[in-house]
Formats: C-alpha cells, structure tokens, sequence
C-alpha cells in the first residue's frame, strides 16, 4: 500500500521534485536500491528542468550515497 501512495505521489505530482527524494528514500529502506536509484536519477532531470538546485544537491547526495 505505502509503495502504491509513493508511486501515485510521484506519478502525480511530476514536477513535485521532493516526492522523487522520498520515493528514494523508502525504496532505500526495502533494500530496493536498484529502483532507489532510477528514481533519484529520475528527480535529477526534474529538479534540472525546474532549476531547483537546493533539491538537486539533495537528490545527487542520496544518489552518491548508495
């Protein structure tokens, strides 16, 4: 169920960058870090696109991170 309304939220809310950090973050926690990663890569293009650095540097650091 928690995976379904973090999907939604993303799938949503595109342009949501912060959704795309959370997303992550909970696939992180299932040991899912293939997808985690998809997703953090995902945020990137999106917080690019709206030039949202403060979330870029977020997304690249829980990128590198894994």
């Amino acid at each position: 169920v928690e995976v379904v309304m973090k999907f939604k939220l993303v799938d949503e809310n595109v342009d949501y960058v912060g959704a795309y950090y959370h997303f992550g973050k909970f696939c992180e926690t299932q040991n899912d870090v293939t997808n985690a990663i998809k997703i953090y890569d995902k945020g990137i293009e999106i917080a690019k696109k709206v030039r949202d650095n403060h979330a870029l540097a977020e997304l690249m650091e829980a990128r590198n991170s894994i």
